[in-house]
């Protein structure tokens, strides 16, 4: 029930919030804590629902690798092989766009490739990724992962059942290579699940605390400077994560809904709750014990 109060005041009632003057501290903590599972629901449920192949992931990898330059390599004994009978000229590397990945086959040892992750323009400073894409190489002897920090072994190719694949034929949209292609992907996918949605999971976590928290620090502070004030910065911040419930409430709803016009809403009636308040929090209140 008090919950409930609290969220009704933090919508339609916010003078209310006032009383709230003495909850606990701890009291608070667990309603952040409700309105963060609240606010990070609507990206929790997609991680798992999204991940994995479907047909529709299958058909954009294959576009892209229908719409590149053919890629020159082969596995053979578990290494990557530049294939002489397809082209003869050797480039360093060979990179393809999917979505929010890019893909890099390169017959030459990780460490002997450069990469750069900040300037687009300088081709001599190594190969271009762009930041807001993860970067995957199949080099001479696994798949690597590669971050500005550098790069990290995802697995060697007798790990799964790369042998034999041809990624020349990946261009002719080759029945067979895709079958093997992707069961390779399905089995990677299900031995990496658990990490990656503890990782999605965790960084969902930090990112809503980060915008719930800053958001709600950046109102306490210029509201304290525009009026005057007898309480701790830390109480008046306590008493402004009510007023978060807008924000919160209107993010999921342009999450699931798709309209980005209700988070901009959740945001205003977020700021003007602050502001109905109370220019001043008054003295005394309920004593609400947790």
């Amino acid at each position: 029930m008090r919950f409930i109060d609290r969220i009704v005041s933090g919508l339609f009632n916010p003078s209310q919030i006032n009383n709230y003057r003495e909850d606990k501290k701890s009291f608070t903590f667990l309603y952040f804590i409700f309105l963060l599972l609240l606010y990070i629901l609507p990206s929790a449920i997609l991680i798992v629902s999204n991940y994995g192949l479907d047909f529709k992931k299958e058909s954009n990898i294959k576009n892209s690798f229908e719409n590149s330059e053919v890629i020159p390599y082969y596995i053979e004994s578990n290494v990557l092989k530049y294939n002489q009978s397809i082209s003869n000229l050797d480039k360093e590397y060979y990179k393809i766009d999917i979505d929010n990945l890019i893909i890099i086959f390169s017959s030459k040892d990780i460490t002997e490739l450069e990469f750069n992750f900040y300037n687009k323009n300088a081709k001599e400073s190594g190969i271009y990724i762009d930041m807001e894409k993860t970067p995957i190489v199949f080099s001479s002897d696994g798949v690597y992962l590669v971050s500005p920090v550098g790069a990290s072994n995802m697995m060697t190719y007798n790990e799964y059942n790369f042998e034999g694949l041809d990624f020349s034929l990946a261009h002719t949209n080759d029945k067979a290579f895709w079958n093997q292609a992707f069961s390779v992907i399905n089995l990677i996918m299900d031995d990496y699940k658990s990490l990656y949605i503890f990782t999605s999971y965790f960084t969902l976590i930090i990112n809503g605390m980060m915008s719930i928290g800053l958001f709600s620090v950046c109102i306490t502070f210029f509201l304290r400077m525009s009026i005057n004030n007898r309480i701790s910065f830390s109480k008046h911040w306590q008493m402004m994560i009510y007023t978060m419930t807008p924000y919160v409430l209107g993010s999921v709803l342009a999450s699931l809904f798709g309209i980005l016009i209700i988070y901009y809403i959740g945001v205003f009636l977020t700021i003007v709750n602050s502001f109905r308040m109370g220019q001043l929090p008054k003295q005394g209140g309920s004593n609400n014990e947790f």
